[in-house]
């Protein structure tokens, strides 16, 4: 059973802003998976294009703070297939 990831990169994925008090990290990624299938002679998806975004904000005033967070734009969807299955006992074997 063959896997391909497929990342993009087209966008930068890590961005930091440092600045008086406090300090800010943004990355973005996204993942896509896809699996050959030998009965059709194609590449089928595993995992469609998912889209993640994670933002950290330090401040070091005072009292230090961490604020987290994570966007989503669309759900994860995983394509499990009868070929995929199967295929993937066959060459466990």
């Amino acid at each position: 059973m063959d896997f391909t990831v497929i990342g993009d990169s087209s966008e930068p994925s890590v961005a930091y802003n440092f600045m008086k008090g406090f300090a800010e990290m943004k990355s973005r990624f996204s993942l896509a998976s896809n699996y050959y299938n030998p009965n059709n002679s194609c590449w089928e998806p595993f995992i469609e294009k998912f889209e993640i975004s994670l933002e950290a904000i330090q401040s070091i005033h005072n009292t230090p703070n961490l604020s987290l967070s994570m966007t989503v734009k669309k759900p994860l969807n995983i394509n499990i297939s009868n070929e995929l299955v199967s295929n993937s006992i066959f060459l466990s074997l």
